[in-house]
């Protein structure tokens, strides 16, 4: 079984991944299913909750979600969101505080991101302009969303890369 860090760090760095969710989560997950098909976010979420291959976990969870990436297990997370959703990989390593970052607020002002409390990180990338969906694994699964959105996102970890119990 590859070895989840280096599967993000070579995702990360893929050229096509580079202003793409769904590449970047599509390049890591070929790293354990070669034949995954390339889908983009809001096709990828719904094949997720379908698939046998992979189990929903609780997405309150954070302290679990770590445990199962710091164990090399592959977990993703996304939400459908018309026209594009978004989806990311939980980056193994401790919890931590969410917020933190640099943010434009409806003024234009720059603002920092307060905390909403402790979360898995998250590596992604992302299209969109939203500092919180770009993360190397200095951001949390909540920054992605960073706010009431984030009550829609789902989380699934790879049947065959969970550690035994």
């Amino acid at each position: 079984m590859p070895d989840l860090k280096t599967a993000l760090d070579a995702a990360y760095n893929m050229p096509d991944s580079l202003q793409s969710c769904s590449n970047f989560v599509w390049h890591v997950i070929q790293a354990y299913v070669p034949d995954q098909p390339y889908m983009v976010a809001n096709d990828l979420v719904k094949f997720l909750a379908r698939s046998s291959d992979w189990e929903m976990i609780d997405a309150n969870d954070s302290r679990g979600m770590a445990a199962l990436a710091k164990a090399g297990a592959l977990v993703v997370g996304g939400r459908e969101d018309p026209p594009n959703g978004h989806v990311l990989v939980v980056y193994p390593g401790d919890v931590k505080e969410s917020g933190g970052y640099a943010y434009s607020g409806s003024d234009g002002k720059t603002q920092v991101m307060r905390s909403h409390g402790l979360y898995a990180r998250a590596m992604s990338r992302s299209l969109g302009s939203w500092p919180g969906a770009k993360s190397d694994g200095d951001k949390t699964v909540w920054d992605a969303w960073a706010g009431p959105k984030f009550g829609k996102v789902r989380f699934w970890v790879l049947k065959s890369t969970k550690p035994p119990k």
